[in-house]
Parts: structure tokens; C-alpha cells; sequence
């Protein structure tokens, strides 16, 4: 479901971003470090800034991304 992720690293935060689509739609997903929260994964549809995901205190690298990906998918999913 997600093997065809674009996983990049973000220059300009230190951490790492996606685009990608499922079921039609589009979003975007960045895994970086928050000043006064820490590690911060937000998933939200891209050109909103409508909050649909989060997770904190986790590893700053692309496969834990995925991860958030994954988990937030299987949230649509419910």
C-alpha cells in the first residue's frame, strides 16, 4: 500500500517529508523536530493545513515516516 513511498529529506527543517495519495486524495506528511514539542509527525491534506495526524516523541528518520504513514492510513481505514 505504501512501498512506492517519495520519502525526501526536508533542507529547511531538518527532518524528512512525503507527498503522497490514497484513495483520491492527496497529502502531506513531515516528520521533524518542533521547537518546545520535540519530534513531531503531522499528517494533514496537502495545500491544507487542517491537522488530521500527529505523533510526538518519536526517531527523526525516513523509515519512521513511513511508520506514521502507515499508521495513519490504517486509521482511514477504521
Amino acid at each position: 500500500m505504501t512501498k512506492n513511498l517519495n520519502i525526501q529529506p526536508n533542507s529547511r527543517t531538518g527532518g524528512y517529508y512525503c507527498e503522497f495519495d490514497y484513495r483520491g486524495k492527496s497529502y502531506y506528511a513531515s516528520l521533524c523536530n518542533v521547537l518546545g514539542v520535540g519530534a513531531e509527525c503531522m499528517i494533514f491534506p496537502a495545500g491544507q493545513w487542517s491537522e488530521l495526524y500527529w505523533a510526538r516523541g518519536i526517531p527523526i528518520t525516513p523509515y519512521q515516516l513511513e511508520d506514521c504513514i502507515e499508521e495513519f492510513i490504517k486509521s482511514l481505514d477504521e
